[in-house]
């Protein structure tokens, strides 16, 4: 269905509108606008959530797939796992580090 010219002056005025953010929602056909000081309020509300985040001196990516991969090998050695459920579960070396990025 086209959108009509009312419409679209809508959608550009928020488009400039720069104290908005304005994304597609993760599931769904859905779009959300949202204040940007709103949006960066509760980003950094849930960063600072130390159940959920840490901050960390350094990057623990790979130690940690380490000895992931050695847990691994010593399940498979007690013949607890078998090779074919080793292959599946062991990841793939040089993983990425987790990242968190905003739409701003």
């Amino acid at each position: 269905m086209p959108i009509n010219s009312e419409e679209l002056n809508a959608i550009s005025t928020l488009l400039n509108e720069h104290s908005l953010v304005i994304s597609k929602i993760d599931k769904g056909n859905t779009v959300v606008v949202m204040n940007k000081f709103d949006y960066l309020v509760k980003a950094k509300e849930i960063l600072d959530d130390k159940r959920a985040f840490k901050n960390l001196n350094h990057n623990i990516t790979d130690k940690r797939e380490n000895e992931f991969i050695k847990f691994l090998l010593q399940l498979k050695k007690n013949k607890m796992i078998n090779p074919e459920e080793y292959k599946l579960m062991r990841p793939d070396t040089g993983s990425r580090t987790p990242e968190v990025y905003f739409l701003v």
